[in-house]
Protein backbone atom coordinates (compact mmCIF):
# COMPACT_ATOMS: atom_id res chain seq x y z
CA UNK A 1 0.00 0.00 0.00
CA UNK A 2 0.84 3.87 -0.37
CA UNK A 3 0.86 4.61 3.12
CA UNK A 4 3.08 1.84 3.76
CA UNK A 5 5.59 1.95 1.47
CA UNK A 6 5.57 6.06 2.42
CA UNK A 7 5.61 5.97 6.27
CA UNK A 8 8.38 3.37 6.44
CA UNK A 9 10.38 4.08 3.48
CA UNK A 10 13.96 5.04 4.88
CA UNK A 11 15.35 6.36 1.30
CA UNK A 12 17.00 9.71 1.69
CA UNK A 13 14.44 11.28 -0.58
CA UNK A 14 11.52 10.38 2.09
CA UNK A 15 13.94 11.35 4.92
CA UNK A 16 13.95 15.32 4.06
CA UNK A 17 9.69 14.77 4.32
CA UNK A 18 8.65 16.22 8.12
CA UNK A 19 7.21 13.23 9.79
CA UNK A 20 3.71 14.80 10.59
CA UNK A 21 3.54 15.74 6.49
CA UNK A 22 3.91 12.10 6.31
CA UNK A 23 1.71 10.91 8.86
CA UNK A 24 -1.37 13.46 6.92
CA UNK A 25 -0.56 12.39 3.73
CA UNK A 26 -1.20 8.54 4.92
CA UNK A 27 -3.54 8.44 6.94
CA UNK A 28 -5.65 11.22 4.42
CA UNK A 29 -6.13 14.01 7.54
CA UNK A 30 -7.17 16.85 4.50
CA UNK A 31 -10.80 15.91 4.95
CA UNK A 32 -13.41 14.12 3.73
CA UNK A 33 -14.21 15.77 0.40
CA UNK A 34 -10.11 16.73 0.06
CA UNK A 35 -9.01 12.99 1.26
CA UNK A 36 -11.40 11.48 -1.65
CA UNK A 37 -10.19 13.85 -4.48
CA UNK A 38 -6.81 13.25 -3.57
CA UNK A 39 -7.44 8.98 -3.47
CA UNK A 40 -8.81 9.82 -6.22
CA UNK A 41 -6.39 11.72 -8.11
CA UNK A 42 -3.72 9.21 -6.17
CA UNK A 43 -5.24 6.00 -8.24
CA UNK A 44 -5.49 7.53 -11.24
CA UNK A 45 -2.21 8.76 -11.34
CA UNK A 46 -0.61 5.46 -10.31
CA UNK A 47 -0.35 4.42 -14.48
CA UNK A 48 1.95 6.83 -15.33
CA UNK A 49 5.38 6.22 -15.47
CA UNK A 50 7.13 6.54 -12.22
CA UNK A 51 10.52 8.70 -12.18
CA UNK A 52 13.62 7.73 -10.04
CA UNK A 53 14.17 10.04 -7.87
CA UNK A 54 18.37 9.52 -6.76
CA UNK A 55 17.92 7.08 -4.26
CA UNK A 56 15.85 5.03 -6.04
CA UNK A 57 12.69 5.97 -4.16
CA UNK A 58 9.26 7.85 -5.62
CA UNK A 59 7.36 8.92 -2.46
CA UNK A 60 8.68 12.38 -3.09
CA UNK A 61 6.68 12.50 -6.79
CA UNK A 62 3.40 10.83 -4.73
CA UNK A 63 4.14 13.50 -1.92
CA UNK A 64 4.53 16.50 -4.20
CA UNK A 65 1.07 15.49 -6.16
CA UNK A 66 -0.74 14.89 -3.28
CA UNK A 67 0.40 18.70 -1.88
CA UNK A 68 -0.14 20.00 -5.07
CA UNK A 69 -4.50 18.63 -5.53
CA UNK A 70 -4.56 19.68 -1.58
CA UNK A 71 -3.41 23.18 -2.32
CA UNK A 72 -6.13 23.45 -5.59
CA UNK A 73 -8.93 22.39 -3.87
CA UNK A 74 -8.24 24.68 -0.63
CA UNK A 75 -8.14 27.41 -3.11
CA UNK A 76 -11.44 26.50 -4.97
CA UNK A 77 -13.36 26.29 -1.77
CA UNK A 78 -12.03 29.55 -0.55
CA UNK A 79 -13.04 31.03 -3.99
CA UNK A 80 -16.18 29.32 -3.87
CA UNK A 81 -17.21 30.23 -0.09
CA UNK A 82 -16.55 34.11 -1.19
CA UNK A 83 -19.08 33.96 -4.00
CA UNK A 84 -21.22 32.46 -1.50
CA UNK A 85 -20.73 35.18 1.18
CA UNK A 86 -20.80 37.64 -1.64
CA UNK A 87 -24.18 36.86 -2.89
CA UNK A 88 -25.72 40.33 -4.55
CA UNK A 89 -23.45 40.11 -7.90
CA UNK A 90 -20.78 42.67 -6.90
CA UNK A 91 -16.96 41.58 -7.79
CA UNK A 92 -16.02 43.77 -5.23
CA UNK A 93 -17.47 41.97 -2.00
CA UNK A 94 -19.36 44.84 -1.07
CA UNK A 95 -23.48 44.85 -0.47
CA UNK A 96 -25.40 48.14 -1.50
CA UNK A 97 -28.42 47.21 -0.41
CA UNK A 98 -26.99 46.23 3.36
CA UNK A 99 -25.26 49.59 2.92
CA UNK A 100 -27.99 51.97 1.97
CA UNK A 101 -30.39 49.67 4.35
CA UNK A 102 -33.06 48.22 1.60
CA UNK A 103 -33.80 44.77 0.83
CA UNK A 104 -33.00 43.44 -2.14
CA UNK A 105 -36.36 43.23 -3.13
CA UNK A 106 -37.25 47.32 -2.58
CA UNK A 107 -39.34 48.84 -4.96
CA UNK A 108 -37.48 52.09 -6.77
CA UNK A 109 -39.84 54.09 -4.45
CA UNK A 110 -38.39 52.71 -1.31
CA UNK A 111 -34.77 52.79 -2.10
CA UNK A 112 -35.20 56.69 -3.21
CA UNK A 113 -36.93 57.50 0.22
CA UNK A 114 -34.02 55.83 1.92
CA UNK A 115 -31.35 57.69 -0.07
CA UNK A 116 -33.12 60.85 0.88
CA UNK A 117 -33.19 60.04 4.27
CA UNK A 118 -28.96 58.98 4.18
CA UNK A 119 -28.70 62.39 1.81
CA UNK A 120 -30.62 64.35 4.97
CA UNK A 121 -28.38 63.02 7.38
CA UNK A 122 -25.05 63.50 5.55
CA UNK A 123 -26.44 67.16 4.15
CA UNK A 124 -22.49 68.31 5.67
CA UNK A 125 -20.34 65.48 4.40
CA UNK A 126 -19.62 65.46 0.93
CA UNK A 127 -17.43 62.48 0.85
CA UNK A 128 -20.57 60.85 2.71
CA UNK A 129 -22.76 61.92 -0.22
CA UNK A 130 -20.21 60.89 -3.09
CA UNK A 131 -20.56 57.39 -1.37
CA UNK A 132 -24.47 57.20 -0.70
CA UNK A 133 -24.87 58.33 -4.94
CA UNK A 134 -22.56 55.37 -6.06
CA UNK A 135 -24.35 53.06 -4.01
CA UNK A 136 -28.07 54.16 -5.35
CA UNK A 137 -26.88 53.51 -8.81
CA UNK A 138 -25.01 50.30 -7.91
CA UNK A 139 -28.15 48.78 -6.95
CA UNK A 140 -30.25 50.39 -9.76
CA UNK A 141 -27.44 48.89 -12.58
CA UNK A 142 -27.63 45.56 -10.28
CA UNK A 143 -31.59 45.85 -10.50
CA UNK A 144 -31.21 46.57 -14.37
CA UNK A 145 -29.48 43.73 -14.64
CA UNK A 146 -31.13 41.26 -12.97
CA UNK A 147 -34.29 41.96 -14.93
CA UNK A 148 -32.52 41.52 -18.38
CA UNK A 149 -31.53 38.04 -17.13
CA UNK A 150 -34.74 37.35 -16.08
CA UNK A 151 -33.53 36.49 -12.30
CA UNK A 152 -36.25 39.46 -10.89
CA UNK A 153 -39.58 38.56 -10.50
CA UNK A 154 -42.40 41.32 -11.16
CA UNK A 155 -44.76 42.52 -8.94
CA UNK A 156 -48.21 40.47 -8.88
CA UNK A 157 -51.16 43.57 -9.26
CA UNK A 158 -53.95 43.01 -7.49
CA UNK A 159 -57.59 42.41 -8.94
CA UNK A 160 -60.30 44.80 -8.74
CA UNK A 161 -62.19 41.95 -7.27
CA UNK A 162 -59.83 41.23 -4.21
CA UNK A 163 -59.35 45.00 -3.78
CA UNK A 164 -63.16 45.32 -3.45
CA UNK A 165 -63.06 42.37 -0.96
CA UNK A 166 -60.32 43.84 1.28
CA UNK A 167 -61.65 45.49 4.34
CA UNK A 168 -60.72 49.47 4.48
CA UNK A 169 -60.68 51.39 7.33
CA UNK A 170 -63.41 53.55 8.26
CA UNK A 171 -61.51 56.72 7.94
CA UNK A 172 -59.31 55.82 4.60
CA UNK A 173 -63.00 55.43 2.90
CA UNK A 174 -63.59 59.01 3.97
CA UNK A 175 -63.96 61.95 1.74
CA UNK A 176 -60.87 63.18 4.16
CA UNK A 177 -59.12 60.05 4.20
CA UNK A 178 -58.87 59.28 -0.04
CA UNK A 179 -57.64 63.06 0.17
CA UNK A 180 -55.02 61.98 2.53
CA UNK A 181 -53.88 58.30 1.81
CA UNK A 182 -55.16 57.87 -2.29
CA UNK A 183 -52.63 59.17 -5.26
CA UNK A 184 -54.50 62.09 -7.13
CA UNK A 185 -55.96 63.45 -3.64
CA UNK A 186 -55.14 67.12 -2.63
CA UNK A 187 -53.29 66.69 0.30
CA UNK A 188 -51.37 63.01 -0.87
CA UNK A 189 -48.03 62.85 0.07
CA UNK A 190 -47.89 66.00 2.73
CA UNK A 191 -49.69 64.62 5.41
CA UNK A 192 -47.10 63.28 8.19
CA UNK A 193 -47.59 62.35 11.79
CA UNK A 194 -45.74 64.05 13.86
CA UNK A 195 -42.53 63.24 16.17
CA UNK A 196 -43.38 63.36 19.91
CA UNK A 197 -40.65 66.06 20.30
CA UNK A 198 -41.86 68.02 17.44
CA UNK A 199 -45.57 67.60 18.78
CA UNK A 200 -44.70 68.63 22.18
CA UNK A 201 -43.00 71.91 20.74
CA UNK A 202 -45.75 73.38 18.34
CA UNK A 203 -48.82 72.28 20.92
CA UNK A 204 -46.86 74.76 23.56
CA UNK A 205 -45.94 77.19 21.29
CA UNK A 206 -49.50 77.29 19.74
CA UNK A 207 -51.69 77.01 23.46
CA UNK A 208 -50.09 79.98 25.02
CA UNK A 209 -50.74 82.07 21.62
CA UNK A 210 -54.30 80.52 21.58
CA UNK A 211 -55.38 80.47 25.15
CA UNK A 212 -54.07 83.70 26.06
CA UNK A 213 -56.93 86.10 24.40
CA UNK A 214 -58.87 84.23 27.46
CA UNK A 215 -56.62 86.05 30.21
CA UNK A 216 -55.90 89.04 27.71
CA UNK A 217 -59.16 89.94 25.85
CA UNK A 218 -57.84 92.88 24.29
CA UNK A 219 -54.69 90.58 22.90
CA UNK A 220 -56.97 88.04 21.45
CA UNK A 221 -57.34 90.63 17.81
CA UNK A 222 -53.26 91.15 18.19
CA UNK A 223 -51.94 87.41 18.39
CA UNK A 224 -53.61 86.15 15.16
CA UNK A 225 -50.85 87.57 12.91
CA UNK A 226 -48.28 85.96 15.46
CA UNK A 227 -49.74 82.74 15.06
CA UNK A 228 -49.99 82.93 11.59
CA UNK A 229 -46.50 83.76 11.45
CA UNK A 230 -45.27 80.97 13.71
CA UNK A 231 -47.20 78.64 12.01
CA UNK A 232 -45.92 79.12 8.66
CA UNK A 233 -42.33 78.69 10.35
CA UNK A 234 -42.80 75.66 12.16
CA UNK A 235 -44.51 73.87 8.88
CA UNK A 236 -41.85 75.39 6.17
CA UNK A 237 -38.82 74.89 8.27
CA UNK A 238 -40.25 70.96 9.06
CA UNK A 239 -38.16 68.52 7.77
CA UNK A 240 -35.19 70.68 6.74
CA UNK A 241 -31.65 70.37 8.10
CA UNK A 242 -30.49 72.49 10.91
CA UNK A 243 -29.32 75.63 10.10
CA UNK A 244 -25.22 75.75 10.34
CA UNK A 245 -23.94 78.16 13.13
CA UNK A 246 -20.95 80.21 14.06
CA UNK A 247 -18.88 79.70 17.62
CA UNK A 248 -21.27 82.27 18.67
CA UNK A 249 -24.41 81.12 18.10
CA UNK A 250 -25.54 83.24 14.95
CA UNK A 251 -26.95 81.92 11.83
CA UNK A 252 -23.78 80.85 9.12
CA UNK A 253 -26.11 80.46 6.33
CA UNK A 254 -28.75 81.86 4.23
CA UNK A 255 -31.23 79.27 2.19
CA UNK A 256 -33.10 80.13 -0.86
CA UNK A 257 -36.64 80.22 -1.14
CA UNK A 258 -38.41 77.11 -1.82
CA UNK A 259 -41.31 78.88 -3.98
CA UNK A 260 -43.33 75.80 -4.38
CA UNK A 261 -43.05 74.86 -0.32
CA UNK A 262 -43.64 78.45 0.74
CA UNK A 263 -47.05 78.42 -1.77
CA UNK A 264 -48.23 75.01 -0.27
CA UNK A 265 -47.63 76.36 3.56
CA UNK A 266 -49.62 79.48 2.88
CA UNK A 267 -52.12 77.63 1.36
CA UNK A 268 -52.63 75.19 4.46
CA UNK A 269 -52.37 77.93 7.11
CA UNK A 270 -54.67 79.73 5.40
CA UNK A 271 -57.44 76.76 4.81
CA UNK A 272 -56.70 75.51 7.99
CA UNK A 273 -57.11 78.98 9.96
CA UNK A 274 -60.30 79.73 7.88
CA UNK A 275 -62.05 76.09 9.03
CA UNK A 276 -60.99 77.25 12.69
CA UNK A 277 -62.97 80.78 11.91
CA UNK A 278 -65.90 79.19 10.53
CA UNK A 279 -66.52 76.66 13.33
CA UNK A 280 -65.94 79.48 16.04
CA UNK A 281 -68.37 81.89 14.05
CA UNK A 282 -70.64 79.10 13.57
CA UNK A 283 -70.23 78.40 17.90
CA UNK A 284 -70.87 81.85 18.97
CA UNK A 285 -73.54 82.57 16.35
CA UNK A 286 -75.33 79.47 17.63
CA UNK A 287 -74.90 79.95 21.44
CA UNK A 288 -75.40 83.88 20.94
CA UNK A 289 -72.27 84.25 23.07
CA UNK A 290 -71.89 88.21 23.11
CA UNK A 291 -75.13 88.65 24.85
CA UNK A 292 -74.44 86.12 26.93
CA UNK A 293 -72.05 87.55 28.28
CA UNK A 294 -74.18 91.29 28.49
CA UNK A 295 -76.46 89.66 30.76
CA UNK A 296 -73.92 87.69 32.80
CA UNK A 297 -74.79 83.82 31.62
CA UNK A 298 -71.22 83.13 30.73
CA UNK A 299 -67.98 84.70 32.37
CA UNK A 300 -66.50 87.79 31.12
CA UNK A 301 -63.64 86.49 29.58
CA UNK A 302 -65.19 84.42 26.97
CA UNK A 303 -65.52 87.15 24.51
CA UNK A 304 -66.27 86.58 21.10
CA UNK A 305 -63.48 87.94 19.93
CA UNK A 306 -61.04 85.25 22.41
CA UNK A 307 -62.72 82.04 21.19
CA UNK A 308 -62.03 83.30 17.41
CA UNK A 309 -58.40 83.66 18.36
CA UNK A 310 -58.37 80.46 19.84
CA UNK A 311 -60.08 78.52 16.71
CA UNK A 312 -58.25 80.21 14.71
CA UNK A 313 -55.28 79.00 16.05
CA UNK A 314 -55.71 75.79 17.09
CA UNK A 315 -56.58 75.22 12.84
CA UNK A 316 -52.93 76.57 12.51
CA UNK A 317 -51.70 73.94 14.86
CA UNK A 318 -53.00 71.44 12.68
CA UNK A 319 -51.67 72.86 9.72
CA UNK A 320 -48.24 73.02 11.58
CA UNK A 321 -48.93 69.76 13.09
CA UNK A 322 -49.70 67.07 10.91
CA UNK A 323 -47.95 68.18 7.37
CA UNK A 324 -44.74 68.94 6.03
CA UNK A 325 -44.23 70.77 2.87
CA UNK A 326 -40.45 69.92 2.16
CA UNK A 327 -40.38 67.32 -0.46
CA UNK A 328 -36.67 66.38 -0.18
CA UNK A 329 -37.00 65.23 3.45
CA UNK A 330 -40.62 63.97 2.77
CA UNK A 331 -41.10 60.16 4.77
Amino acid sequence: MFSASFAHSNSPTSARWPGFLQRRICLGTFGSSRRSGFLRKFHTQRAWPQKQLPGGSTQGVFALTALFWFFRRSTRDSSSSSRRRTGTGFGDGTNPYRELGVSESATFEEIQEAFEKLKIKYADDFKQLSKLEVLRDKIFDDKLRRRLQGKLEGIVRESPLEKRLRKQPWWKTSWLGRQLTSPGGLLYGIFKVPEKQYLRKTSIIMAILGLLGFFIPRFATSSLPISFITSMAFLYNRGQPEVRRDEFGNVGEVRPINRPAALKTMGLVFMFGGIGFVLAFALVSWFNIEQAVAVGLVPEWLQPASVVSAFVTLGMWAACTFFQVQPSSRT
